[in-house]
């Protein structure tokens, strides 16, 4: 039990639901899991299951069901066991503090993807990608020092450039004026 799970028991009291889908587990409004059913020493009744941190950095739990294992990310055993069900255009889940180890009921909601994006960048935690790390970029850091050299010099129109690097005359309009690559620096 972490901190902030202690100091929510000193306010809100810990309730548990029973998870449809795994009928031996329930699900608490503090994003805990345990088994209701015991399955053997190892597994009794009311064991609190552990907590594993996927890659992304978001609390999952392994759950078995007929002898089969499923992983099942804590912030939709939650969100579901409380009986939020996700709305036709709200599809993520959405930490409201941000903290993506924090599954309690209080701070998860059902948002739009472009919510999410919105929130994580109001709080700090999306990380853009500038330059050739970006997922859009079609040009290397190379070209477009190439590029605002070739600028530089006047001798070629914009469009003769887009025709050369394959690109747009607006993506050449841009690196000009230091819209995009602003990073790239040419002397």
């Amino acid at each position: 039990m972490n901190l902030d799970t202690q100091q929510q028991s000193a306010v809100e009291t810990e309730e548990w639901r029973v998870i449809k889908e795994f009928p031996n587990y329930a699900v608490s409004n503090f994003g805990r899991v345990k088994r209701i059913v015991e399955s053997c020493r190892q597994y009794p009744a009311g064991a609190i299951r552990k907590i594993s941190i996927g890659r992304g950095g978001y609390v999952y739990y392994r759950l078995f069901k007929n002898g089969k294992s499923r992983i099942k990310k804590a912030y939709h055993l939650v969100l579901e066991g409380f009986g939020n069900y996700r709305l036709s255009n709200k599809h993520q889940c959405n930490h409201k503090d941000g903290d993506k180890l924090n599954n309690s009921l209080s701070n998860l909601e059902w948002v739009t993807s472009s919510q999410n994006n919105l929130h994580a960048h109001r709080l700090g935690l999306a990380k853009t990608r500038k330059g050739e790390k970006s997922n859009l970029a079609k040009l290397h850091e190379n070209e477009v020092w190439l590029i605002k050299k070739i600028l530089a010099a006047k001798v070629v129109t914009h469009l003769f450039i887009s025709k050369m690097f394959k690109v747009s005359p607006g993506t050449i309009n841009l690196i000009k004026h230091g819209k995009t690559w602003a990073h790239v620096i040419y002397p």
